[in-house]
């Protein structure tokens, strides 16, 4: 016994410093982004959230059109590099009253100093995010797979959807703290942190919600989920009253009804499986069976967790939230999560995926299908490539060399990689499930990798011992 609880405490302490050394990295790589040649910060969306904090805290709606869409045009008057012109297609506010809470403190400062602390904040995030995930994938899991889990930490990080975050002054970092956040106190089983970081993570709901639901559900956590619901709900109303007057609720269903935002997503800004549906008939009749069979293989992963290593339902969750759902290129900080579940869960199903990540993020695939065009790019654009200079510049020149093919652009080459991460992860539980139903699970089958099972099979005893947490561990194949 003394020998295995010195093996556990090594164990641990590995873990550990693997954690700690990936948050050094994560840092690093935040670094890389900042760095990077977009960022010249418009903080263009950071508008829209400082204005409604600003009117927040003077106890005025920013649901009511005219009064919000003028406070705009007051700050833009009044901050000449505020950002770009004003579009009316999304000119108005439509996140939930929750979200005034949580960006009330922009309301405190004036218009320059928000905008430096919001962005300083986000930078400040991003280690923290990446770190927070590592721990929630099993900081042991990821010792034994540092080579691994470094590739899923860059191809996460190094995302533009982080940098474009960064340039427009977007809430997306923000969100993907509290979702982890959220999935640590779920774990663990904290119900103060489970109502706070729930509340915050739920104020977009279209990013976070169905995989906060799955884990909920999946680890049977039925108390925490209501008390995670009830947390929204209060923190919803209390943000409604404090600004309520008569006709409120019906310049919230207004500004819903008359922003475009979906629209508007599909025709530039969504990077998902719909945008192809939105471009190709083929695309759009696939998605009639490829929708569907995704939230199947969501919800067997869900209802038939022993037959999955851990982790699975979430970041099929997850996955199916990027190619279901209408996002914003900026929504996609969330890859990272999938591609640290995705390390956790299957060696085999991992590495492709990051490798195509990388690929796509940087134009390396763009540059390879183009390889053999006339007049390929100078060796500028090449190192430009490694360097990771805007992936948008470098479609465009190849794209001026070979205008035969106007259809490849970065967008559409993200859009495919997003497909192929979804058949590949809803794949994997469809062929893992049907393998579990046919073969009996054998010892070293066994997805359970937790220090009590391993004591388990050393010590005989042991099995009178309580039956293993719902949370406990569970290593990759």
């Amino acid at each position: 016994m003394y020998a295995i609880s010195s093996r556990l405490i090594q164990t641990s302490s590995s873990a550990r410093s693997f954690t700690l050394w990936c948050l050094a990295v994560a840092a690093f790589l935040s670094a890389l982004n900042v760095r990077s040649p977009r960022m010249e910060v418009n903080f263009y969306d950071g508008r829209f959230f400082y204005v409604a904090a600003r009117m927040f805290v003077a106890h005025e709606s920013p649901y009511d059109l005219e009064r919000y869409r003028a406070r705009l045009r007051d700050t833009a008057q009044r901050y000449p590099d505020a950002g770009a012109e004003l579009r009316a297609e999304i000119e108005s506010y439509v996140y939930p009253p929750a979200s005034l809470i949580v960006f009330a403190p922009l309301g405190l400062l004036d218009y320059p100093l928000a905008r430096q602390v919001f962005t300083v904040l986000n930078i400040l995030l991003m280690p923290i995010a990446a770190w927070m995930l590592i721990l929630f994938f099993d900081a042991a899991t990821a010792a034994r797979q540092r080579a691994l889990t470094m590739a899923a930490l860059a191809a996460g990080l190094l995302h533009f959807s982080f940098s474009n975050t960064l340039v427009l002054g977007q809430c997306d970092i923000v969100i993907l703290v509290a979702l982890a956040a959220t999935l640590l106190a779920l774990q663990r089983r904290s119900l103060p942190l489970i109502a706070v970081c729930g509340a915050v993570a739920l104020v977009k709901p279209q990013l976070t919600l169905v995989p906060i639901l799955v884990l909920i559900v999946r680890e049977r956590a039925w108390r925490e989920g209501v008390i995670l619901l009830a947390a929204v709900a209060l923190s919803n109303v209390l943000a409604a009253l404090l600004i309520y007057h008569p006709g409120l609720l019906r310049e919230m269903l207004d500004a819903v009804i008359r922003n475009r935002s979906l629209e508007y997503n599909q025709a530039t800004g969504s990077f998902g499986g719909l945008f192809l549906g939105a471009r190709s008939v083929a695309f759009a009749t696939a998605n009639l069976l490829l929708i569907p069979a995704g939230a199947v293989a969501v919800l067997v992963a869900v209802w038939k967790p022993d037959h999955f290593p851990r982790h699975t339902a979430l970041v099929a969750a997850i996955v199916f939230t990027l190619y279901a759902v209408p996002l914003h290129h900026y929504d996609f900080v969330v890859l990272l999560a999938a591609l640290l579940g995705c390390s956790s869960i299957n060696v085999r199903l991992a590495v492709p995926l990051i490798l195509l990540a990388i690929g796509v993020d940087r134009g390396s695939l763009t540059q390879l299908l183009l390889a053999k065009v006339p007049g390929a790019l100078p060796l500028t654009y090449q190192m430009g490539l490694a360097i990771g200079i805007d992936h948008d510049s470098i479609t465009q020149a190849m794209l001026a060399r070979n205008p035969s093919k106007p259809w490849l652009t970065h967008q559409i080459l993200h859009a495919v990689y997003v497909l192929i991460a979804y058949v590949a992860m809803q794949g994997y539980v469809f062929f893992r499930y049907v393998r579990s139903t046919q073969t009996p699970p054998s010892a070293g089958d066994s997805a359970i990798a937790s220090p009590a099972s391993v004591a388990r099979t050393v010590s005989p005893s042991a099995a009178q011992r309580p039956a293993k947490a719902p949370g406990s561990a569970q290593a990759s194949e």
